[in-house]
């Protein structure tokens, strides 16, 4: 999962400590489930020929 970036924007009452933790936890979710991040990587048929 380390190949996907994910970025969360600055939002009004989020601390960079939470801007740092949120993309982390969603790797580890990532991490758990490979089929979620198959089915993001697929949604515009990234994987349609194989």
């Amino acid at each position: 999962m380390r190949g996907i970036g994910i970025q969360i924007e600055m939002l009004p009452g989020l601390c960079r400590k939470t801007r740092q933790a949120i993309p982390k936890a969603i790797r580890r979710a990532l991490e758990k489930r490979p089929e979620i991040a198959d089915s993001l990587l697929n949604a515009n048929d990234l994987f349609r020929d194989i």
